[in-house]
């Protein structure tokens, strides 16, 4: 009767180790995928530095426009919840495919070389920040479901894990002015700027 008592514990405790480690493995790779959504937000931040500032000069009477990007830019820079990121992000990405499609009239900016490079720059960061949404999504759906299991939540409540909030960005509208606008012709290529030499001249 002891025997099978202690086998019980034993067994309880493994038991009890795996799920935590398969709670603490599922924390790890979402806290990756949200890492790498971040930075490729970052990344698409720091681009529409450049955009904005090759803009100015031309697009006078869209103004408002270029305006708005730089604003939309600087709260989603400020943002920390995903809550909160989820609002400005798709604010930025609509207020640059506004942007994109006000610039398809200004010929001499469309031929711009450092202009197209950036907007073909930022379709593929689109494309990165869709897959990246759809990897840390994934995750958090993960998570969410180890938590609503008796068990698992348990397990989860000891890791200090909380249910987290899907990401909802959508970057489809964004990408396809972007494509629209570099169906003309070919990008050229132009060296990356470093983040921070440059600032808004709005």
């Amino acid at each position: 009767m002891a025997l099978i008592a202690t086998v019980a514990v034993v067994v309880s405790v493994l038991v009890a180790v795996w799920r935590l480690t398969r709670v603490r493995a599922i924390v790890r790779r979402r806290d990756q995928a949200r890492e790498r959504l971040y930075n490729t937000l970052r990344e698409r931040q720091e681009l529409t530095v450049l955009l904005v500032e090759l803009c100015v000069g031309y697009l006078v009477m869209e103004r408002p426009l270029v305006e708005a990007v730089a604003l939309s830019r600087s709260s989603a820079m400020q943002a920390r919840t995903v809550l909160a990121r989820n609002k400005t992000e798709t604010d930025l990405c609509w207020a640059l495919a506004r942007l994109l499609a006000a610039a398809e009239g200004h010929a001499d900016l469309m031929h711009h070389p450092r202009f197209r490079w950036a907007a073909t720059e930022l379709a593929a960061l689109e494309d990165n920040a869709a897959r990246a949404t759809l990897a840390y999504n994934a995750q958090v759906e993960a998570l969410n479901q180890v938590l609503a299991s008796p068990v698992g939540g348990v397990a989860a409540r000891l890791l200090g894990a909380r249910p987290g909030e899907a990401f909802e960005l959508d970057p489809k509208l964004a990408r396809e002015a972007m494509m629209t606008l570099m169906a003309s012709g070919p990008a050229h290529p132009a060296p990356r700027v470093p983040a921070g030499s440059m600032a808004f001249a709005v």
